[in-house]
């Protein structure tokens, strides 16, 4: 291909010094004074004419002989020169090969594997109002965390509503968690102590009541007043010790007994007037409440 293409460019290079040499000699027959016989009883005017219109048919002449000599060689040019053209363009079409097509892949949301069940609740602490509780072998979807990372706020997959605050002991996170917001708590709530008085027994004199804890803190102290609504007697007594327990959790009961009466309240009816603290002695935040009852 590429010895026609050079044959065909040889060619037109040929073609092109051709023309250039007859515009080089007519160049020359008009500037200079080729002799040409004048004719005699002719005007000067029109013998000048007549030499310049001789000049010009010179140049024809020459130009057509010089074309004439290409002109088979024109044609041919221009087949070979086609030809040479389309090998050419054969040869340089370029083949388009496809970019290949990435498919990205979404990065699966952080989520948290309940190993027991587990109170979620409004705040990440156990003194938030309780929301929803997980139990053993569910999964949530990771939200954000607190600032030591104990604690986990949470979505529930299929509840998109149910938006809160699992302790970390028994929610293990799945997936990176590094780039997870740090949530701002809500304002811890004021804490609610809280209690229920009922009645239990009566023995050797005195008058045994169940406390239960309804409230938010642990109880750890106690005074009572019991007063036989009959006789008009009272007794008061105090304890940091609940029953055989010395505190009484949160949702849990013990028991607290009256001082003895000098007479028996067996069937008598009995107001017992109780104050229960969060410390020792009486001491912390303390709630105080009244129950009546008949001494069985």
């Amino acid at each position: 291909m590429k010895s026609k293409l050079s044959l065909l460019i040889k060619k037109q290079e040929r073609i092109l010094y051709s023309v250039m040499t007859v515009v080089i000699l007519a160049a020359a027959v008009l500037a200079c004074n080729i002799p040409v016989q004048s004719l005699s009883g002719i005007d000067p005017d029109q013998n000048q004419k007549s030499t310049l219109l001789v000049k010009t048919a010179i140049v024809k002449t020459l130009t057509a002989r010089v074309l004439g000599e290409n002109e088979g060689n024109e044609s041919e040019d221009l087949e070979s020169g086609q030809s040479v053209a389309d090998d050419f363009k054969a040869t340089i079409t370029p083949s388009f090969t496809p970019s290949p097509t990435f498919t990205q892949t979404a990065t699966p949301k952080p989520k948290v594997h309940i190993s027991e069940n587990t109170n979620c609740r409004y705040g990440p602490a156990g003194v938030y109002d309780l929301i929803f509780t997980f139990m053993a072998g569910d999964l949530a979807d990771l939200i954000g965390k607190d600032q030591e990372e104990l604690y986990w706020y949470v979505q529930h997959q299929d509840q998109e509503d149910i938006n809160c605050w699992l302790w970390g002991k028994y929610a293990t996170p799945e997936g990176k968690t590094t780039d997870l917001p740090i949530f701002t708590p809500p304002p811890t709530p004021t804490p609610v102590v809280d209690f229920t008085i009922t009645y239990k027994e009566t023995g050797c004199g005195s008058v045994v009541v169940n406390i239960k804890n309804t409230g938010d803190l642990t109880l750890e102290s106690w005074t009572a007043t019991f007063k036989d609504k009959v006789t008009a007697e009272s007794v008061t007594n105090s304890s940091n010790q609940f029953g055989s327990s010395a505190k009484i959790p949160v949702g849990k009961t013990n028991s607290i007994a009256s001082a003895a009466f000098s007479t028996s309240p067996l069937g008598h009816k009995i107001k017992a007037t109780i104050k229960v603290c969060t410390d020792d002695s009486q001491q912390g935040i303390c709630v105080t409440k009244s129950a009546e009852f008949n001494a069985q």
